[in-house]
């Protein structure tokens, strides 16, 4: 388990545990996301709202109507992870225009299971592959990127 997921799964729990009947609290954490858990009765909800990193690449296209639900760093680069309520068609068609605006060069796209991946090359030395697939409540964006 990743300290991220770690600290939030404590963030949660502490701050779920004092809460009187229909009150909500909002944490922020050291990554930049929050965590909001409202009490309702017998029950606690709970979100946690990812944020990109300060470094994330400008000239990375990002829908303006999908959020981030997951950040990681991977060996030479990273890997976000978006939900949008946008269909894998207007996804597929935003990234297919987007890329080429700034600067990335589509080397493939192909059809998935659901949805479609496309690779792009940005020089000599940037990778970028977005995956793009229907989920059961949004569409899935994941974007892994090489450093």
């Amino acid at each position: 388990m990743s300290k991220s997921h770690l600290f939030w799964m404590t963030v949660l729990l502490i701050v779920a545990m004092p809460l009187g009947c229909n009150e909500s609290t909002t944490v922020e954490g050291p990554d930049g996301g929050t965590a909001t858990v409202t009490e309702k009765g017998n029950e606690v909800d709970a979100t946690v709202a990812v944020a990109l990193p300060n470094d994330f690449p400008k000239d990375v296209p990002l829908p303006t109507k999908a959020e981030p639900i997951r950040v990681g760093d991977i060996v030479g680069g990273m890997n976000v992870i978006l939900k949008t309520t946008e269909s894998v068609s207007e996804i597929v068609a935003f990234y297919r225009a987007a890329l080429v605006n700034k600067g990335w060069t589509v080397q493939h796209s192909f059809p998935v299971t659901r949805g479609m991946m496309i690779g792009a090359t940005k020089g000599d030395q940037r990778e970028l592959t977005v995956g793009v697939a229907k989920g059961e409540a949004a569409t899935i964006i994941t974007l892994t990127l090489s450093k």
